[in-house]
């Protein structure tokens, strides 16, 4: 999810500690819209896509929130600084309503890689011309999606994102079809476990856990993330369509095709040798928690880390007793994220 790209999922990848304020990224005081994750992660213009969000509040996670969604059609102009057009965010004009709940389905504009993509956008009369779209660190495109949280503090809008596949810029027939070749459709990541080492790497428990993990005041506690790995090459039957892999080479892995759910490999035109080259994702991992304090709000594996498939955080237990909820968010660098909620029992 993105606030004009600079919200959640967008943040610098930043690895290192943060200095101790009392304001914490990671602290819970009130509602938080966490994430918002598209299924499919990454799609074409005129596709379904089915929707979920995670809303964070001091009592735990908002399991029916209200939220309405739409669409925005506006593209940024010329001369904005953040990628999405602030009137996503401001004018009822420029946005198409799809749904309502925690859980809607929408169907992305046609005209989605036109208006967010490498295509020259389209502009109302009088306006001035807006310019492409300019891709991601990873050669992304996205179709913004405005969420309006009615919580009980009053109305909170956000900015969520659904990844779209379209061309490539200033690219060649002969690199474009090399491209699709090496590089496949994004999958959601998988958040596999959170686990305690202290605790003889006992999972966390679920939010609606009957006997959640207990700990005394003060523990401190080393967490650790996990998600899947993902093959290094690819080989028809390991239920993944990967690189070099289509139906008609694979039908075992590709005839219902589905993606790594960790570190995925992905193709990308490098802007200055203008060759397609392979990379891996990098993945992030944000720390939220209603008391208590992490070592850092967020940490992960760098692309040239995609072999790891854990990343560990320190959490300080509060001294007062009593209920702690916490939720874990993973991403990929290519807007795929899932999440866990837990709680645990101060005493």
């Amino acid at each position: 999810m993105r606030h004009a790209r600079s919200l959640l999922s967008l943040v610098p990848f930043v690895l290192a500690c943060n200095p101790e304020f009392s304001n914490r990224f990671s602290h819970i005081d009130g509602a938080r819209v966490l994430g918002v994750q598209s299924t499919a992660a990454e799609v074409t213009p005129k596709t379904v896509v089915s929707y979920r969000i995670l809303v964070a509040t001091p009592t735990g996670t908002d399991q029916s929130p209200l939220v309405d969604w739409a669409y925005c059609t506006q593209p940024r102009a010329g001369s904005d600084v953040n990628d999405f057009s602030a009137a996503c965010l401001g004018s009822s004009d420029v946005v198409v309503p799809f749904g309502s709940g925690s859980e809607p389905s929408g169907t992305i504009p046609q005209n989605a890689c036109r208006q967010f993509g490498p295509d020259i956008p389209q502009t109302k009369p009088g306006e001035p011309q807006a310019r492409p779209t300019d891709a991601d660190s990873t050669g992304g495109y996205y179709q913004p999606v405005v969420l309006n949280l009615h919580a009980a503090s009053g109305l909170i809008q956000e900015l969520g994102e659904t990844r779209i596949s379209c061309g490539l810029a200033n690219s060649s027939t002969a690199q474009l079809t090399d491209y699709h070749d090496r590089s496949k459709p994004n999958e959601n990541p998988e958040l596999s476990d959170v686990v305690a080492l202290e605790l003889g790497n006992a999972s966390l428990t679920a939010e609606d856990a009957a006997a959640p993990l207990e700990i005394a005041p003060g523990t401190v506690l080393t967490l650790r993330a996990s998600w899947p790995a993902c093959p290094v090459t690819s080989s028809c039957g390991d239920g993944i369509c990967g690189p070099h892999e289509d139906i008609q080479g694979c039908p075992a892995d590709c005839s219902t095709p589905h993606g790594c759910q960790g570190a995925e490999p992905y193709a990308y035109l490098d802007p200055l040798s203008h060759q397609i080259v392979d990379r891996h994702e990098t993945i992030r991992v944000s720390w939220f928690s209603t008391a208590g304090d992490f070592a850092d709000d967020h940490t992960g594996r760098t692309e040239q880390e995609f072999a790891l498939t854990t990343s560990d955080d320190s959490w300080t237990a509060p001294s007062a007793q009593g209920s702690v909820f916490m939720w874990v968010v993973l991403r990929d660098a290519r807007g795929g994220i899932d999440w866990k909620s837990f709680r645990l029992e101060v005493k």
